[in-house]
């Protein structure tokens, strides 16, 4: 499997690369998502990332023509730890380039691109609009939010990745040029593009990026990543206009990076099918059960957590539904795992890995924007993650079990019909 390479430019500015000669992906990341926010200034790096990437109306009409418009292959995106301007899997090589071009314009020279009060006004609006859309009408994206805020007290990775309402609304343009000075900077950008020969990926960001000044952006040192939870701290949130109890069961874990990762995913993916075999295949009762039930893993260089999380119609079920999982928790700590679900969920999780770097480009441009952001900037990590994975066997996930999925110190999320 070919592995991911990098270059450096003499300014700092790197840039990632794979060739494959099928579909092509590109695009230009920051290093900086809603942990970097100002305090007080909350949905500062969306904000930056909606302004730097709304493009003309000739630019849009162009990524049209490329089947790249806002809901097919453009991938402008920020998260906890990183902001990306690009695109996804579009079939000709010029297309990419030119979509390459237009992003690379607004990120080497952002300043004069964040000026139009009339497009900052509008992207506020856009963004208000989003926070509903995308998370807050959203009983599961709320859970996840509560989850995060209540995980994760002392830590910037507690807020939320669009905004807070009021801080958003209070955003003004100088603020958001102390923030591009700060963060959109040469040693905190990257290029990646994929299915190029690495000395033409070189030659493009030369091209376009090696003009700009050498610097750095301020690093954020988190004192203390993985909280102590001491008990079992529960939270519980009224919501009107739902159905169901929607429940979340949560561990902390420590960050991006750590030696116990793969073994982490691995006993996510244990702890979901079994959760999905007793809480929806074993239920036969009308009012009782669940549609589905997942466990997820999410980390970045300042928070590392793991949880179950799950909805049921029933009040009495979702108190039995937590019962459950701490059940399976216990039986994972005291080593009760099949051979034939660490083959399974291995093999899984190997699977997806493989056809990240054979097939799927977005979901390696991501992977590579992750691990860029957070401390894996060879790549190193991404590229021996099959290697470490085989590593882990029936003795280190009763280990790492044991380390987190500690059933009497734990976070409980529910949020409950109104």
């Amino acid at each position: 499997m070919k592995r991911v390479s990098f270059g450096i430019l003499p300014n700092g500015f790197r840039f990632y690369t794979r060739y494959r000669n099928n579909t092509h992906v590109a695009g230009i990341g920051v290093k900086v998502g809603s942990i970097h926010d100002p305090p007080d200034l909350s949905g500062m790096a969306h904000f930056a990332e909606h302004v730097l990437g709304t493009l003309t109306p000739e630019e849009e009409l162009r990524l049209e023509e490329y089947d790249c418009g806002p809901e097919e292959q453009i991938m402008v995106e920020t998260d906890r730890s990183s902001t990306f301007y690009g695109c996804d899997l579009i079939l000709r090589r010029e297309f990419v380039f030119d979509i390459l071009g237009m992003f690379a314009e607004r990120l080497s020279g952002p300043l004069k691109f964040i000026t139009d009060e009339k497009k900052n006004l509008s992207e506020k609006a856009a963004i208000h609009n989003e926070y509903y859309l995308r998370g807050k009408d959203i009983p599961e994206s709320a859970l996840d939010d509560a989850v995060m805020w209540h995980m994760f007290e002392n830590n910037p990775a507690r807020k939320r990745v669009d905004c807070e309402l009021e801080q958003l609304e209070k955003l003004n343009v100088e603020d958001l040029k102390r923030f591009v000075k700060k963060y959109y900077v040469a040693g905190n950008m990257f290029g990646v593009i994929l299915n190029v020969p690495f000395k033409k990926a070189r030659a493009i960001m030369e091209k376009y990026f090696g003009h700009l000044p050498a610097k750095e952006a301020p690093r954020i040192l988190i004192e203390n990543p993985r909280p102590l939870i001491l008990g079992a701290k529960r939270v519980e949130i009224a919501r009107p206009g739902i159905h169901q109890h929607h429940i979340a069961v949560a561990f902390p874990t420590w960050p991006f990076g750590h030696k116990d990762d793969e073994a982490v995913d691995l006993l996510a993916e244990i702890l979901q099918w079994r959760l999905r075999n007793r809480l929806r295949f074993e239920n036969q009762e009308w009012a009782k059960g669940v549609y589905r039930a997942f466990t997820n893993t999410d980390r970045s260089f300042a928070h590392g957590i793991i949880y179950a999380h799950l909805a049921t119609i029933d009040k009495a079920f979702s108190e039995r539904a937590v019962e459950i999982v701490l059940e399976e928790c216990q039986k994972l700590r005291s080593g009760f795992v099949l051979n034939q679900e660490i083959i399974a969920m291995h093999n899984k999780i190997f699977n997806q890995h493989f056809d990240a770097f054979e097939n799927s480009q977005g979901i390696l441009c991501r992977m590579i924007v992750e691990s860029a952001c957070n401390g894996d900037e060879e790549m190193r990590e991404l590229n021996s993650f099959l290697t470490r994975l085989n590593r882990v066997g029936k003795k280190t996930l009763m280990r790492v079990a044991n380390e987190y999925l500690d059933i009497k110190n734990h976070l409980q999320v529910v949020i409950v019909p109104a």
